[in-house]
């Protein structure tokens, strides 16, 4: 993972924006939703920073403001060094260091706004009001105030100021080299490389500072003058999600010390959202059996407060921001956009307790909920609620004590599906913090088997006999896999001319790989054997007249029924066939036959399903016009009459995955890879699926009828123990619950002139929403053809 080179292209962005960029200098005001009172929930409390000029409204205005270009590190500076200043010289000050102009920004806090902090004119350093100069030339990833001084971090060397920027040392260059050899030994995974000094922070408690590894996404503690521990023993832990799932998306560390314990915020995000969705607080001192860089439990969802940053290049704890044991946290942002972001979040840590570390793991049709205890709680209550538009969350599936001292649940016949779990941390005034969330597919999509892929940008995957083929985007590699996934070789590219490798496919009937290479809106096959060996000359494919400027090619499938192969139009969505000489059959060449719904977008990966002369059933992944990639579909189409396809199933598959796109879809026995180019991932899952119930809203005794029989069976289901072969029947109100409210519901219809119970009824049917909650053992209508 090297979420680094997403910061560095912002760097190159921001290089160019500052030649182009006029610096205003003006009042900027924190419009803020806090009222720094005690009822404020824990990461919910949020405030822009804003531009008064903007608005009409002072305080108020249309768009974020910053006054430079890239806001990065900063630092508190408490009140006292300020007292020769007029303006509230009782204030603590918050400095903001930009990224690469050399302006460091001063802002004081009042009340709900935070202003700029001018320097006294006979304190400055050759610079205008409102900032400071940053010592150093390069680009300044940390800053921290310590011992009364500002320690700034610039291309990895450090520098000490005073808290007007005069330069007071140049303390050391710290050795990331070093680090990286000394953690790559401890943890000896192969994946810690040289690394790249970013934010910093100062450890009072012990004295020392701690660093920002943006390359590796770890932490590591050095002394004032960048030295690492000569014993051997360094402190150092990695980021909670830094896997190939995902890491950092942050660049800064910021330290926290309160009644509870003293602590690390840091941000974590997952590749499959591509940004930071939440900061997370981790102990920053050992004891009590724990270590530093353990999870205390407590974190906010960056997500859920409506500004969701892009990559918070700082963060900043401000102790005591509003009032006495009343602090925020500042979050600086460089966004897609390219309009500056700092964020302010109420922080104060509830007094009762958390929960942390939940897991979901999905069984044949059940899940098992793992979590473990951060500070004590009173109760913790389990939600479960299909992934589908508009369903709210049902009452908890269970309710655990903390005195029960349980960590586990297992929730038992669960139907095939795509379920969002939560987990929330109760006191005696109620929640404690957000709930925590895991995301699992049950049955279709279940992850069987995982892997990395072994090469850089996956896209295509192919299946020959029991070995999997997997091959990269740009380098045209491909990289051989066991059944369980495991490498056993690298075929390397059989393309001389470079140009993206779009598909990879077997064909069962002459034993050979074929490859499919882009060049502009042209694109070839070229044919091997399973060891890479080129077998004849390559063909150019084919364009269909219907594709007015060439083909634009994602992935490749073999069709053994039609003996040619399927592939996609990335451009137009377009599915249509190759024959392996690289000609398009007759029937296909004139118009588009088969399209991806137009209300989709895919990333290109196709695998057939099921084919023959007369239909064809294709799996791909596709989401939303201008959306992310996200669900898994398997659609059919008929080819005699060239029909809208019918959608045979479809299951989450980024939230499952944490995977924003999907490069290649190889549908074997049973199951599916998946490949995922952002994540170089390489997936088995589970396909296999049972059809939905068929069943008749509201005929609970499944007689075949709807009358007063059915809300009596209903009422002896619920307090008399009596049988239900169909449960999804009992839902007779549609409200995805089974209670007394459905026999109301059957009675008001019946005698009272109420509406009917929604569809499947009067007919037998199926309803995805419903198949979701309810299982149906057993009906009259799986018999009925109608």
């Amino acid at each position: 993972m090297r979420l680094v080179r997403r910061l560095e292209g912002r760097f190159r962005v921001g290089l160019f924006a500052l030649f182009v960029a006029v610096v205003v200098s003006s009042e900027v005001y924190s419009q803020s939703n806090c009222d720094c009172g005690r009822n404020q929930t824990y990461g919910q409390c949020i405030a822009r920073i804003l531009n008064e000029e903007e608005s009409a409204t002072p305080g108020l205005a249309t768009n974020d403001f910053y006054p430079d270009s890239f806001p990065g590190p900063g630092a508190v500076v408490p009140a006292e060094f300020f007292a020769s200043e007029p303006e509230n010289p009782d204030r603590a000050r918050v400095y903001v260091a930009d990224l690469f102009s050399g302006r460091t920004y001063r802002f004081r806090y009042n009340s709900q706004q935070i202003l700029p902090a001018p320097v006294p004119p006979t304190e400055q350093i050759n610079i205008d009001p409102g900032f400071i100069a940053s010592p150093g030339a390069g680009v300044v990833t940390g800053l921290t105030f310590a011992q009364g001084m500002l320690y700034w971090a610039v291309d990895g060397t450090l520098y000490r100021t005073d808290v007007f920027g005069a330069v007071d040392a140049v303390l050391a260059t710290v050795d990331m080299a070093e680090v990286a050899e000394r953690v790559g030994a401890d943890i000896d995974d192969g994946t810690i490389e040289a690394g790249r000094l970013g934010g910093i922070v100062y450890h009072e408690s012990r004295g020392t500072f701690w660093g920002v590894d943006i390359v590796n996404d770890l932490y590591f503690e050095f002394d004032e003058q960048g030295e690492l521990p000569t014993d051997g023993s360094l402190r150092y832990f990695l980021n909670p999600m830094r896997s190939r799932l995902g890491g950092a998306f942050g660049n800064d560390i910021t330290y926290v010390a309160n009644a509870v314990g003293e602590f690390f915020d840091i941000p974590v995000g997952d590749l499959g959202d591509g940004r930071p969705t939440r900061v997370t607080r981790v102990y920053a001192i050992d004891g009590d059996g724990r270590t530093t860089g353990d999870d205390s439990g407590a974190f906010y969802e960056v997500d859920s407060l409506g500004l969701s940053p892009d990559f918070i290049t700082g963060i900043v704890h401000w102790s005591n921001s509003c009032t006495t044991d009343q602090s925020t946290e500042l979050l600086m942002d460089i966004r897609d956009d390219g309009m500056p972001q700092l964020l302010e979040v109420n922080v104060d840590l509830p007094i009762q307790g958390h929960v942390t570390d939940l897991t979901c793991e999905s069984g044949e049709s059940s899940v098992t909920l793992r979590w473990g205890e951060g500070l004590p709680f009173q109760t913790v209550e389990i939600r479960r609620r299909g992934i589908s538009e508009g369903m709210t969350f049902p009452d908890p599936i269970d309710t655990v004590q903390s005195d029960e001292g349980r960590f586990e649940f297992t929730d038992e016949g669960v139907p095939s599906g795509s379920y969002i779990y939560t987990l929330t941390a109760t006191g005696e005034q109620g929640p404690i913090a957000d709930a925590l969330v895991c995301r699992v597919n049950v049955g279709l999509g279940a992850v069987q088997e995982s892997a990395l892929a072994g090469i850089e940008t996956p896209f295509s995957v192919t299946a020959a006999g029991n070995d999997v083929f997997v091959v990269d985007l740009y380098e045209g590699r491909a990289v051989r896999l066991d059944s369980s996934l495991n490498r056993v070789g690298v075929i390397e590219t059989p393309f001389i001319t470079e140009g993206p490798t779009r598909g990879i496919a077997y064909n069962s009937d002459d034993g050979r790989l074929y490859w499919l290479q882009n060049l502009g809106t042209m694109a070839r096959l070229v044919t091997t054997d399973l060891d890479g060996q080129i077998e004849g000359d390559p063909v150019l494919i084919d364009a269909p007249a219907f594709l007015p400027a060439g083909v634009r090619l994602g992935d490749l499938t073999y069709d053994a029924a039609n003996n040619w192969f399927w592939t996609m139009d990335l451009v137009e969505r377009v599915i249509f066939p190759l024959q392996p000489d690289g000609v398009v059959p007759v029937a296909f060449r004139s118009e588009p036959l088969l399209r991806v719904p137009d209300d989709q977008e895919t990333s290109g990966g196709i695998s057939i399903a099921s084919a023959s002369a007369d239909s064809l059933t294709i799996d791909f992944a596709v989401g939303p016009t201008g959306g992310v990639v996200r669900d898994y579909i398997r659609v059919r189409y008929d080819i005699a009459t060239f029909d809208p396809p019918v959608e045979v199933f479809r299951f989450d598959l980024a939230d499952t995955l944490a995977a924003g796109s999907v490069g290649g879809i190889a549908v074997i026995s049973g199951a599916t890879i998946v490949v995922t180019p952002g994540t170089a991932g390489v997936f088995r899952l589970g396909v296999d699926f049972a059809p939905l119930p068929r069943f008749r809203r509201g005929d609970v005794n499944d007689d075949g009828r709807l009358n007063i029989a059915d809300p009596s069976a209903l009422l002896l289901h619920l307090f008399d123990s009596l049988s239900v072969s169909c449960l999804a029947a009992t839902d007779a109100n549609g409200d995805d619950r089974m209670d007394v409210s459905d026999a109301i519901y059957l009675f008001q219809y019946l005698v009272g002139g109420g509406p009917p119970p929604g569809a499947p009824f009067p007919n037998c049917g199926v309803s995805s929403d419903t198949s979701a909650v309810f299982s149906c053992d057993a009906s009259g209508c799986m018999s009925v053809s109608s």
